[in-house]
């Protein structure tokens, strides 16, 4: 998977390449910096919102370098995969509430579905919602 096509969610690039790297382990700041090429008030916004989601958590120890002030150490508060399904989870949720947001206005406009993708009129059929149960498609594909 890649964060590219994350990212052609809407997912925020920057969130995702820090998680991407703390997916091996816990690393500081400037290791941070460093393989996600972000800037480092780039790195710490994007630390902020994942700490508010819950995605990352400040571990106890610091990283001390031969120079400079320690490093705050991060780590993922659970496992890459976990956090993913749950972020395209969410992502999820919202599109289908945008769809049929989408459909209720086609509806309401009399609207033809027919120049819509079929994978998406498939969808759209197989939405249980008490709404739709009246509706019927026609075999051209329009909403009648």
């Amino acid at each position: 998977m890649e964060i590219g096509q994350l990212k052609e969610l809407g997912l925020d690039e920057k969130q995702l390449k820090i998680l991407f790297v703390l997916r091996n382990g816990p690393l500081s700041g400037p290791e941070i910096e460093k393989l996600t090429e972000l800037r480092q008030p780039e790195v710490s916004r994007a630390l902020r919102e994942l700490r508010i989601k819950g995605y990352v958590r400040l571990l106890r120890g610091e990283k001390r370098f031969k120079k400079g002030a320690p490093c705050k150490v991060w780590t993922l508060t659970k496992d890459y995969k976990e956090i993913l399904r749950e972020i395209v989870s969410r992502k999820l949720v919202e599109l289908d509430k945008k769809l049929r947001i989408c459909v209720s206005v086609l509806f309401e406009l009399g609207e033809p579905i027919s120049n819509v993708d079929p994978e998406i009129v498939r969808a759209i059929r197989e939405l249980k919602d008490d709404d739709l149960l009246a509706v019927e498609f026609r075999k051209d594909g329009d909403i009648q």
